[in-house]
């Protein structure tokens, strides 16, 4: 939900080893269309 992204600054994502890459890329495409952040951590 774009709403839970309002006013953020910096987006972190985490994941466990077995999360497929593929997975981790869907989420960070995601975030990055919702709105421009200042930094990724």
């Amino acid at each position: 939900r774009a709403e839970w992204f309002a006013g953020a600054e910096a987006v972190g994502i985490t994941a466990g080893t077995s999360t497929p890459d593929a997975a981790i890329d869907e989420v960070e495409l995601r975030i990055q269309q919702i709105g421009r952040v200042a930094s990724w951590i």
